[in-house]
């Protein structure tokens, strides 16, 4: 039983950094990826594009819309 556990946390932690390894490699570089992979970068993109992001204005952070 705490082996699945160790398992199911492990995999936790690499999904999400696996996504973030492939968000880095192409579609943040302005690539596709390749293949039938095409739907991850899309929902990538659309993801970042929904995410408030930090500004500088006057030495201050402001958080600014993407839109």
């Amino acid at each position: 039983m705490s082996a699945l556990l160790i398992v199911l946390a492990l995999l936790l932690c690499a999904v999400p950094a696996a996504l973030v390894l492939v968000y880095v490699a192409y579609p943040q570089r302005g690539e596709e990826l390749p293949g039938r992979f095409q739907w991850l970068g899309k929902a990538l993109v659309s993801g970042r594009e929904r995410l408030p992001v930090l500004t500088e204005e006057d030495g201050d952070r402001v958080v600014a819309s993407r839109r």
